[in-house]
């Protein structure tokens, strides 16, 4: 019987990128995004191209309940979800009395409480089996305060801070978890936060999504539980660690 992968965000970005790594291993796939359309192209595509079972599903992650309507719908279809890769999340660039409070709201929904909600129930099912493995994307702004990004990095950390605890709790469970924590992304994102006007983007090298989409599937199948893609980039994961929070904050402030 085929291993089963669930990806939110799957319609576009490093999400879609994910889509395909998994089905080159011939894993079988839920795909999960706000658009059916973007949905249906993906699965002709991939069982096409790869022969696998890909079940698409319409959900807007971001709405109060939507991850137990998710769950229920997997669990209908009698799907077993042998990785789970919560990758569904958006940013938004600028200071933070200029941002829409309903933006704030929807990001923290999508980015924090879905994660979380989706992997407390996948969770379960993994731990009767004695074996899964879930992937949080998170982000290299996850690792410190980051002016101009605060709603969005704050939510990133999140991410990171959860996904180490959670592995420390399961250690010796079967089930794995990663912190993937990319940085520059060559996708949607940018554009749709706004980030245009945000020098520091630019100022990290912008990846291909599907390098990053390798990266992550490479070190999820390995256990990794923080995934930093670049040497570059591990260099400013390991600073922030070490740099006074004060100065930490000034730096990135400067830099945007």
């Amino acid at each position: 019987m085929s291993e089963v992968a669930l990806i939110t965000g799957a319609s576009k970005g490093i999400g879609h990128s994910l889509c395909y790594r998994f089905a080159q291993e011939k894993i079988d796939l839920v795909v999960v995004a706000r658009s059916m359309d973007r949905l249906v192209e993906l699965r002709e595509d991939l069982t096409g191209k790869y022969g696998i079972s890909v079940t698409p599903i319409a959900q807007d992650l971001a709405k109060e309940g939507a991850a137990e309507e998710l769950y229920s719908k997997v669990k209908e279809a009698g799907i077993h979800v042998d990785h789970l890769v919560n990758n569904a999340g958006f940013g938004d660039f600028g200071k933070f009395d200029e941002g829409s409070l309903e933006k704030y709201d929807r990001m923290a929904d999508l980015n924090v409480r879905a994660l979380t909600d989706l992997t407390h129930l996948f969770l379960k099912d993994m731990l009767k089996a004695g074996s899964g493995k879930i992937m949080n994307v998170s982000s290299l702004l996850g690792f410190q305060a980051c002016p101009y990004w605060a709603v969005y990095s704050a939510t990133k950390a999140y991410v990171l801070s959860f996904t180490e605890a959670i592995s420390e709790e399961y250690k010796d469970s079967g089930v794995t978890f990663t912190a993937l924590c990319p940085g520059t992304v060559d996708t949607d994102f940018i554009a749709e936060a706004e980030g245009e006007r945000s020098k520091l983007l630019y100022r990290i090298k912008i990846r291909d999504p599907d390098e990053i989409a390798d990266f992550g599937y490479r070190m999820m199948m390995k256990g990794k539980v923080i995934a930093v893609p670049g040497t570059a980039n591990k260099i400013i994961g390991c600073l922030t660690k070490i740099m006074p929070r004060a100065m930490s904050r000034k730096v990135f402030k400067s830099l945007q």
